[in-house]
């Protein structure tokens, strides 16, 4: 719906210009110099930064920003609406390389052109939401943040796995005795069978009771989180999938560790670890071994991220299946507003729907729904996963019509899915594995890794001496012997680059945060002497900090794999061993412990005892979680909800809001103001389909704390279509209290009204306020005229002539000549 009025630029009490509409009052009393400190600290500017600011706060932002020293490798983007940008001053020229402005749909171009892989690369980057992008005034700030908010966790998290992050290969690390068998021997184990993949989506609710009556003619594969389900349900898979390397995996996964023997864990080798020690059965890595050059890194099927559902999917081509059927993979937001199926912690709250607006897709269903940017990669990702196993004969199968339609993936329903009998390739697998999972393979294993480790560990500390040796020879480039140090400066280059080239590269890996400090962006200043210095210190400190860090890590990893050893043989001090394993949150292993009945017995009673006790703790997790763990079923923030209701209404995106509406309304016990937004969503939507009289018939229903001025000034409009001039004046008459342009609007209902003494009050009082408003002076020239007061008539038409010396229709009313 298009605005009344063209917006004025207000002027504060400093002399500040602001946009009503996208500020409020926010800048009327209080000078913004003020102000921004709140949401800028200046040192961020003093610094090597990259800022992306989310708005302009009417282009004051901008301006506070242009008056403060900025640290010459500073970089900052502004991004804003199009009509605003319109209306701000060009960018110095002498500041045009370091700040920009641009609209949102350029804003990932613009920051890439500016170098910001640099800044990413130093965790230096940071979105700063202004006023406006915080108080949401204008809901189109709200689509904004959002797109920001995707746009750069995505591009972060691409930057990061190139880097190799440091959490990815950490876990690699800790995962290193535990990465026995390669998932390499489940390659076409399965020629011209059907499997089945659970993954997380809402739909997997609709498919279970399908997939247990075919239970017998099925390889089932689990993505972790749905463990707790499965459970519930008796329904045991095949196969179980973990890959995410953050701790929040084992909170919404843990119950996998209570499938039985029959479940193999498959899992990407940088798995949270606490996930891969504890698991009691055969489990199979993917990726490489141990996270450096060895010989013991063996041809193995790598993880294919960016989800545990293509993972499993991209194994289940490798293991031969011709029918590969999908439950769950939705990879979009359900009518309710989930992603994940119920009982899951993200199912009972819904503000990851409400705090995103994402991408459209298309269902198989037909239906345009949306979809967070990190779900759109993985359908991408899906994608060229269906096309390559397409060209391999092998046929993948949706079952829920209301899951994204991915191109090589067909819908069908389960009623048309037709399964062959099942032999017992599983329990010929399982046999086969159990003889290459050991406990003797699995000690040989630790001790092979450990004497790998010890060596490197020996490097590191060479490593070290060589930075510390060059740290030295830098502080004496710049003296009369500068050609000795720099040669030997080479030399140290040279050696780490041949002698050390594999360590090295572990080293950097592991310290990639410290050697980004090296990374300058490449349109600064010419380089000086200092800077070449300082960027010498910078590169070998980083060194000397990511050998510290990689000792100390490969000393807990030689520790570990000691302590794993001693376990498997049961020459460990039992309380140092549950000390351990409380230390690494890996108390699960005692089931493990305890699973060698025969030497298990042979410990102490006493020693028994302990680890039945700390079974026991480890167990009782499973019938309780605590009130952080729990998914209260958190209700979205409302301005959140309201924001996006006004922004599919300027967008006049019915199906936007009918989706809305209907995830409110399945909320359960829900909180009074979504209550309201819930009815006014359903005005809005009754506005867009024209029924008028019921819209304005919700909208008095609800409670007017919740409504904001954007809601009173489309009802305004409503209220008039059908006639309603006396909700028109009281509409009218709540805005004005907070935007003086409405006035004239207010003056000229009442006049329709037959209030004119108020009308013309009303009309006085805003020109005052903006004497150069030509259509206002003509409007009350009409008035006065249709009133007979000719005085007024003509004053104010002599007003309309002094703004414009060729108004026609004022010189008719003032009897003029043309």
């Amino acid at each position: 719906m298009t605005e009344l009025y063209q917006e004025q630029i207000q002027i504060s009490d400093f002399n500040e210009p602001y946009l009503y509409s996208v500020n409020g009052d926010k800048f009327s009393k209080q000078q913004s110099s003020e102000l921004f400190p709140r949401i800028l600290e200046t040192t961020l500017l003093e610094k090597s930064h990259f800022l992306i600011f989310s708005g302009t706060d009417s282009g004051l932002l901008v301006d506070y920003v242009l008056n403060k020293d900025i640290h010459p490798d500073c970089r900052i983007l502004f991004v804003e609406q199009e009509h605003i940008i319109n209306m701000l001053e060009p960018i110095p020229e002498q500041c045009s390389k370091q700040i920009k402005i641009c609209p949102v749909n350029e804003w990932l171009d613009v920051v890439n052109k500016m170098q910001i892989i640099t800044y990413v690369y130093k965790s230096q980057v940071k979105l700063i939401k202004s006023f406006a992008a915080q108080e949401l005034h204008d809901s189109t700030y709200y689509l904004i943040n959002s797109k920001l908010n995707d746009e750069l966790d995505l591009h972060i998290f691409r930057v990061n796995a190139e880097l190799a992050n440091q959490d990815f290969a950490l876990q690699h690390l800790k995962n290193a005795g535990e990465n026995v068998l390669e998932a390499a021997y489940l390659k076409n184990t399965f020629k011209d069978k059907t499997c089945i993949i659970l993954a997380g989506g809402p739909s997997l609710d609709h498919n279970l009771d399908w997939v247990i009556q075919n239970r017998a003619n099925l390889v089932v594969f689990a993505v972790s989180r749905v463990s707790k389900k499965l459970l519930s349900l008796n329904l045991t898979p095949d196969f179980v999938f973990a890959v995410d390397p953050q701790k929040e995996n084992f909170v919404n996964s843990r119950e996998m560790l209570l499938f039985p023997k029959t479940t193999v864990l498959i899992y990407a080798n940088t798995t949270y670890a606490p996930i891969v020690a504890q698991w009691p059965h055969i489990k199979m890595y993917l990726g490489n071994k141990v996270p450096w050059n060895s010989k013991f890194n063996k041809d193995n099927i790598d993880n294919t991220p960016p989800t545990v559902a293509n993972t499993a999917l991209s194994i289940a081509i490798e293991m031969g299946f011709k029918q590969i059927l999908l439950a769950g993979v939705d990879l979009c937001f359900s009518k309710k507003g989930n992603t994940h199926a119920s009982g899951s912690a993200e199912a009972q709250s819904l503000c990851s729907f409400f705090n995103c607006i994402g991408k459209q897709v298309e269902t198989y269903a037909g239906d345009n729904v949306e979809t967070t940017i990190q779900l759109l990669v993985a359908l991408e990702a899906l994608n060229t996963q269906a096309l390559h196993a397409n060209k391999h004969n092998v046929k993948i199968f949706n079952l829920s019509a209301n899951a994204a339609k991915s191109s090589g993936i067909i819908y069908r329903n389960t009623d048309d899915i037709t399964l062959s009998q099942s032999s017992d390739n599983m329990s010929k697998l399982l046999k086969t594995l159990s003889e290459k999972n050991s406990t003797d393979i699995h000690i040989k294993h630790c001790q092979t890794i450990r004497q790998e480790v010890i060596s490197l560990i020996k490097e590191c500390k060479e490593i070290k001496a060589l930075a510390i040796k060059a740290l030295n020879h830098n502080k004496g480039i710049f003296t009369q012997d500068s050609i000795k140090h720099k040669n030997k400066m080479d030399k140290v280059e040279q050696t780490l680059n041949r002698k050390y080239a594999i360590t090295s590269l572990l080293v950097k890996t592991f310290g990639i945060k410290y050697f980004v400090q090296c990374v300058q962006p490449s349109d600064t200043e010419a380089w000086s002497d200092e800077k070449i210095y300082q960027t010498a210190k910078t590169y070998y400190q980083a060194y000397v900090e990511s050998t510290n860090s990689l000792i100390k890590q490969l000393t807990v990893l030689q520790i570990r794999l000691t302590n794993r050893i001693e376990e498997y043989t049961y020459t460990i001090e039992t309380n140092k061993l549950i000390n351990y394993w409380q230390e690494c949150e890996e108390t699960g292993r005692s089931t493990i412990y305890m699973a060698r009945k025969e030497e298990f017995s042979l410990l102490k009673d006493s020693e028994q005892t302990s680890v039945k006790a700390i079974n026991r703790t480890f167990l009782e997790q499973f019938n309780h979680r605590t009130e952080k763990e729990k998914a209260q079923a958190a209700h979205p923030p409302f301005e959140l909800v309201k924001a996006r209701i006004e922004l599919y209404f300027r967008q006049s995106n019915k199906l936007g809001i009918e989706n809305l509406v209907y995830a409110l309304q399945e909320l359960q016990n829900p909180l009074p103001y979504l209550i309201s937004t819930y009815k006014l969503g359903l005005v809005y939507l009754n506005i867009l389909k024209n029924d008028l009289n019921k819209a304005l018939s919700i909208f008095q229903e609800i409670l007017p704390r919740h409504l904001s001025i954007f809601d009173y000034k489309q009802l305004v409009g409503v209220a008039a279509k059908v006639g309603n001039i006396e909700l028109v004046v009281k509409y009218l008459e709540l805005i004005c209290q907070h935007d003086i342009n409405y006035l004239p609007q207010l003056a000229k209902a009442l006049s329709v009204q037959g209030n004119n003494k108020d009308a013309i009050e009303i009309y006085s009082q805003y020109l005052d306020l903006n004497p150069t408003d030509k259509e206002a002076w003509r409007s009350i020239g009409k008035l006065y005229h249709s009133l007979e007061i000719f005085e007024g008539t003509q004053i104010a038409f002599e007003q309309v002539l002094s703004i414009d010396p060729n108004d026609s229709e004022a010189k008719i009313f003032l009897n003029i000549d043309h």
